[in-house]
């Protein structure tokens, strides 16, 4: 998807990693490569255990500062959100 310009990628790119240990630290995302690099772009990811993940801005390959993060969870799962003893079912956030 993305195109090479004098040998670095540019564009929007299919990215997958495989952790040989953590299912959850696994994805496969979408990103834009500037110069070669995740910059001044956001990346959008699912991990092994099937959660989404959405970032609004990377620098140089890393979660920019200030940058907003989004979960996506999958069927049927719980967090913490109004109340420390109670969860709420979050599928879809």
């Amino acid at each position: 998807m993305c195109t090479l310009y004098k040998g670095l990628p540019h564009g929007i790119a299919r990215i997958a990693y495989t952790d040989p240990e953590s299912k959850a630290l696994s994805f496969r995302g979408v990103g834009v490569f500037v110069h070669g690099q995740l910059n001044n772009a956001p990346f959008t990811w699912v991990n092994g255990n099937g959660n989404g993940r959405s970032l609004s801005k990377m620098q140089n390959g890393r979660p920019a500062d200030g940058s907003y993060e989004t979960y996506f969870y999958g069927d049927g799962e719980t967090q913490y959100v109004h109340s420390l003893q109670e969860e709420t079912d979050v599928t879809g956030w």
